[in-house]
């Protein structure tokens, strides 16, 4: 196997196979001390991104002195995730703000759905019962507006927790289904053990003590030991048509790990974020997406389109 020296070495040559091979050996690495670093599942994935991407632009200046590129990875996201850091403390901020004195009545809210859950109907997912950790885990649907969550907030402390009940029910209908379990651990696993998970909660409630949600998304996994019957395997590639991959900032690595995978085949780097990169309304993405589908023609390998 190449060691990291020989793949860094051949990447600085433009050998875009060797970097690849260097993603997928520290990819995972790098997202879980991004995890720890920020509490967020979203801003880990955007940070694993730009440390990759930083590390291809720097590929040609950056010389490293030992065996593995690991030691280099984790410094740039140590500098990157500081910013982040101080971006979702300052949007904490912002909406605490926004909500003025909600965040109390949310915290003794669930002290007592804790101590006494809250029963509920929904329509679609039947009866169950509200305790604080499904509060926090369903808030991130339910806050985009402050003013509803507020009111929303003042009826379940009355008892009625109507305006969660969808989404709680809803997200325990998924999220303990086994299949989905299934398809979920093996790939989004985020703590090895227990003493890891509380200590990203308690740096998810240092960020966002009225909001640690962030922290509880891969509890579930926690211990899955389900062995994996169909481990990955090459695509079976032979006779496949090129494709053309798009990603943005945040999912070029993952689009473009595949896309390597088959021959002739190159992706479209999106200089910006989101998913979706034929919905963007960027003419650059659109055009090469189309010129593709129609003619079956791809761009050069490297292209870059601007946000």
């Amino acid at each position: 196997m190449d060691t990291d020296l020989e793949l860094w070495s051949r990447a600085a040559g433009g050998d875009g196979g060797a970097f690849g091979t260097l993603f997928d050996r520290h990819a995972r690495s790098v997202y879980n001390h991004c995890f720890r670093r920020t509490a967020d599942w979203s801003a880990a994935e955007d940070l694993t991104s730009v440390v990759f991407l930083e590390a291809w632009r720097r590929r040609r200046q950056v010389r490293i002195s030992s065996d593995s590129l690991l030691p280099w990875l984790l410094g740039v996201a140590n500098r990157e995730a500081v910013p982040q850091v101080r971006r979702l403390v300052r949007a904490h901020v912002h909406l605490r703000a926004a909500w003025g004195g909600c965040g109390k009545v949310w915290r003794k809210l669930l002290r007592d759905a804790d101590r006494s859950p809250i029963p509920v109907t929904s329509a679609q997912f039947g009866k169950g019962k509200l305790t604080g950790f499904h509060l926090q885990v369903a808030v991130g649907l339910s806050a985009a507006d402050p003013g509803a969550f507020a009111k929303a907030v003042d009826k379940a402390r009355h008892g009625d927790g109507s305006a969660f009940a969808d989404n709680v029910l809803g997200l325990l209908a998924v999220y303990t289904q086994p299949i989905v379990l299934a398809l979920r651990c093996p790939d989004g696993l985020g703590y090895t053990t227990y003493a890891e998970h509380r200590e990203a909660l308690r740096e998810a409630r240092r960020i966002s003590p009225d909001m640690p949600y962030s922290a509880f998304d891969g509890l579930v996994c926690f211990g899955w030991k389900i062995p994996v019957a169909n481990p990955a395997r090459p695509l079976p590639v032979k006779g496949l048509p090129p494709f053309l991959g798009a990603g943005s900032q945040s999912d070029f690595p993952w689009t473009d790990s595949l896309t390597r995978t088959i021959p002739g085949s190159t992706s479209v780097l999106y200089d910006g974020p989101g998913h979706v990169m034929y919905l963007t309304g960027s003419t650059c993405v659109v055009e090469h997406a189309d010129r593709y589908l129609t003619e079956l023609k791809l761009p050069p390998a490297g292209t870059v389109c601007r946000a």
